[in-house]
């Protein structure tokens, strides 16, 4: 004997209450989605006795259609596939048409990009900025950006290596990156004359012993700390007058890959290049 929607619904709810102990809110959350799914179906002339699966996969593409959130859409596919489940062990109906829908998949946010003219505004540093605040500052985002490099591996580049490129030929630093693995950065010119300006100033940067790193300073580790590379590029966006919001070490790092991507690398090259 077929059985009205809304009877349906009242004795699963009443189950949910008793045995699983949800919450009135969770209860009437419930009740308005399978409402929702009955109203729909009652426009297609079906009960939930007759529903088959793919009359649920109709809803659930009318929920995306109505720009429901994926986290919305699910949640109310989880109600569906719990009364379904619930019909089908009181024998209401025989087989649960809920039961191979997939959830609806969150879509990958696209990571956080620069485009070329807020990187060539924040790389402007006038004839004006010649402290060696102003130069180290230079040599860290001209490096970053000319060679793609994370920026722990920045931050603990040592001397040693700078000196060893800037006095070669080609202008390549071997860089170790995650898992221990070494690969190639290659140095730009606007990179290598800015780092030739600072080096010209590193020493005061320097505590009373010699650093081994490119960047000293008196934090704990010895050389620059990740935090405060973030915090100088806050401090830099804001002072040319660029959405400091959207900026982090890593969001140039990507921009170094888009940029290359859009003037036409190759893929596989830039990705060897990240490391």
């Amino acid at each position: 004997m077929k059985v009205e929607g809304r009877l349906l619904i009242e004795c699963f709810l009443e189950k949910m209450l008793a045995e699983s102990g949800s919450s009135k809110n969770t209860i009437q959350a419930y009740q308005r989605d399978l409402l929702d799914l009955r109203s729909h179906l009652t426009k297609m002339d079906l009960g939930f006795e007759e529903t088959k699966s793919e009359d649920l996969q109709s809803y659930l593409a009318f929920l995306s259609s109505q720009g429901l959130a994926v986290s919305t859409r699910s949640r109310r596919l989880s109600v569906i596939r719990q009364f379904y489940r619930f019909l089908r062990e009181e024998h209401y109906i025989e087989d649960d048409p809920s039961l191979y829908l997939a959830f609806p998949k969150k879509s990958r946010r696209l990571p956080k990009t620069l485009s070329e003219r807020y990187v060539e505004e924040l790389l402007s540093f006038d004839e004006t900025e010649v402290r060696p605040e102003a130069l180290r500052l230079k040599a860290l985002l001209e490096v970053l950006y000319a060679t793609g490099m994370r920026v722990t591996e920045i931050v603990t580049l040592p001397l040693k290596t700078i000196e060893s490129a800037l006095l070669s030929e080609r202008k390549v630093i071997y860089v170790k990156g995650k898992g221990g693995k070494e690969r190639i950065c290659l140095l730009n010119d606007s990179a290598v004359s800015s780092l030739k300006s600072y080096l010209g100033v590193r020493s005061i940067f320097e505590g009373r012993e010699k650093s081994p790193w490119l960047f000293p300073s008196n934090a704990t580790a010895g050389h620059l700390t990740r935090q405060r590379f973030w915090q100088l590029l806050k401090e830099r966006a804001n002072k040319k007058g660029l959405d400091a919001h959207s900026l982090s070490p890593h969001v140039l790092r990507h921009a170094f890959a888009s940029h290359l991507l859009a003037h036409g690398a190759d893929l596989r090259s830039i990705q060897k290049l990240l490391g």
